[in-house]
């Protein structure tokens, strides 16, 4: 489970966007995600078969904040 400071609820307008080198791979925007691990289970769905470094950004346009993930996917 990823813990942090910022909180995600379900009804929150985010905006999610997976990125592999520069490259935008998918964009999710929804007010359906109950937490972080819920974005970020739906852009590895979203990945697919896709192997390597992978940078994540998650904003919560209802809260006010916005922050940057590094994901290694196998």
């Amino acid at each position: 489970m990823l813990t942090m400071n910022n909180t995600i609820k379900f009804g929150d307008q985010v905006c999610a966007t997976l990125a592999k080198n520069g490259s935008v791979i998918t964009t999710m925007n929804s007010n359906t995600f109950v937490d972080a691990d819920d974005v970020i289970d739906r852009l590895t769905l979203q990945a697919g078969k896709m192997v390597g470094l992978m940078k994540i950004t998650i904003r919560n346009k209802t809260r006010g904040w916005s922050m940057n993930l590094a994901m290694h996917q196998a």
